[in-house]
């Protein structure tokens, strides 16, 4: 039986499928790189270019200043106002400043001491020397009556400061700050037996004005003693009008 022949083959099929694949790959890395090199070089080109054109700006500027421009402005430089001055005017700006700023702060002052200067205190005093109990009422403009057993009111700084039970005493009624307006001033006799005679003093900042002597006669006799007048410089005065009358209402209403 004869035998086949059998060929030798020096590549296989798998050497050829190597083969192929790095020749692809060559072929690929080659494009790439021609890329690259291709955009290197217009970069390389684009960055002398504007170098180039820089160095240009920079020689037509140079050549822009002539001698003459710069004698000018050294010129003007000598001529001009000294650091020294120029730090002195400003000072005396900075100064005037400060002064204008004084200016007003002082007339805000003035205005503010004008308004308290508006605001006078009020101080009244009735005194009496014999036992009786007599009391001081007090009403302000706004219808709020002070007395022993209401001496102070909300809404206002006024009081009454002093009540004496027993005499020989002295009740006293003070508003630091009184608003304009009339305030009735009126004794009542308590409680005693004999008929005392109130005396009365009205003080204010800038001085004093006495009120007549008023008689009490009975127990529970309430009779009016002056009006004090604040006005809206803070001046006051009394009406004294109606000195003495006698008050049914049992208060100074």
């Amino acid at each position: 039986m004869k035998k086949s022949s059998r060929a030798i083959n020096v590549f296989s099929v798998s050497a050829l499928d190597l083969f192929a694949s790095a020749l692809g790959a060559f072929i690929l890395m080659s494009l790439i790189f021609m890329v690259f090199f291709t955009m290197t070089s217009k970069d390389s080109g684009e960055a002398e270019q504007t170098h180039t054109a820089l160095e240009r700006c920079e020689v037509q500027l140079a050549e822009s200043v002539d001698a003459s421009t710069l004698a000018q402005c050294e010129m003007r430089l000598a001529n001009s106002v000294e650091a020294s001055e120029l730090a002195h005017c400003q000072m005396l700006l900075d100064a005037s400043g400060d002064a204008s700023n004084q200016v007003e702060r002082v007339s805000e002052e003035l205005k503010a001491c004008q308004q308290t200067l508006k605001k006078t205190f009020v101080l009244v005093i009735a005194s009496w020397s014999t036992r009786d109990d007599v009391d001081l009422h007090v009403v302000d403009p706004r219808g709020r009556e002070f007395y022993f057993a209401q001496k102070t009111q909300p809404g206002t700084d006024a009081a009454l400061e002093e009540d004496n039970i027993f005499g020989p005493g002295n009740e006293i009624w003070l508003h630091p700050s009184a608003d304009s307006g009339r305030y009735r001033v009126c004794y009542k006799h308590f409680n005693g037996l004999s008929s005392p005679i109130v005396r009365g003093s009205i003080l204010w900042q800038e001085g004093k004005i006495e009120i007549p002597n008023v008689t009490l006669t009975q127990v529970n006799q309430v009779k009016m003693a002056v009006e004090v007048i604040v006005d809206e410089s803070g001046r006051v005065s009394v009406d004294r009008s109606r000195l003495g009358q006698v008050l049914s209402s049992g208060g100074c209403r």
